[in-house]
């Protein structure tokens, strides 16, 4: 499976990329070489003002050294929608910008020493796509839906291919890992004949918190030639703390929401 047509679908994830839950807390992901297994790069979020009418996640991204190599910021609405996301590597300067007003949406993407692309998509549907990291709180507001074997289906901006793309959600099954319940959902594109062509995402989380647990996929973290990393994605459960000392147990873990 070429890495370009999977990154073309989905150039999301999130991998990274979590808003599912409703406190404000800070939470790490460790990006692991799905082939090799080395570590490749690590996330440093902090998800703030979570009770207010506009939640930010801010990241910084790591390599394996600890040197920041990228940042991003998330900026949602009391609903949990994402409505603005800005991206930028700092090793090579790519960008990716995503803007909602009103009925319309911009996208921006600023290539390695090229100008910018802009695209602005408009419609009375607007509202409902899908941006960047609001995949895990869209995944959160139809949990039992999903759980109960509903196949979810949305629109997602892609800023890579300045367009929206049509995808689909499902979970595929339950286990339990170091003492977690752990739920797994299946990412794919919605279009039946395009699923054939691609491998899909899977997205764990936690049962009780509904947390990510592991991403598995393309992620829309860019080496320095500017490929996409194809990675597994870890957040141990102790490296989520609550900024709410009341959701805090005291060992690292947060109460379930």
């Amino acid at each position: 499976m070429p890495l370009n047509n999977q990154r073309v679908l989905l150039s999301l994830l999130l991998a990274y990329t979590t808003l599912p839950a409703f406190a404000d807390l800070t939470f790490t992901g460790f990006a692991y070489d799905m082939d090799g297994g080395q570590l490749l790069y690590t996330e440093h979020h902090q998800r703030l003002s979570v009770q207010s009418d506009q939640p930010i996640l801010k990241t910084v991204f790591k390599d394996a050294s600890g040197e920041v190599i990228a940042e991003r910021e998330v900026v949602c609405d009391a609903e949990m929608m994402v409505q603005s996301f800005d991206m930028q590597d700092r090793r090579t300067g790519y960008r990716e910008q995503v803007m909602r007003t009103g009925q319309s949406m911009t996208l921006i993407k600023t290539p390695v020493k090229q100008n910018s692309e802009t695209e602005v998509i408009s419609g009375s549907s607007i509202n409902e796509v899908i941006i960047d990291a609001g995949f895990n709180s869209y995944v959160t507001r139809h949990w039992e839906a999903l759980l109960s074997g509903k196949t979810m289906r949305f629109e997602f901006a892609s800023v890579d291919r300045l367009d929206l793309l049509k995808l689909q959600v499902k979970h595929v099954g339950s286990s339990n890992e170091n003492g977690f319940a752990i739920e797994r959902f299946e990412m794919n594109a919605a279009n039946f004949v395009i699923r054939l062509l691609l491998d899909p995402i899977q997205v764990d989380y936690y049962a009780d918190s509904r947390e990510l647990f592991r991403y598995q996929g393309i992620s829309n973290m860019k080496d320095v030639e500017g490929g996409n990393y194809s990675v597994r994605i870890e957040f141990p459960r102790d490296a989520y703390v609550s900024l709410d000392p009341d959701q805090n147990t005291g060992t690292g873990e947060l109460t379930s929401q």
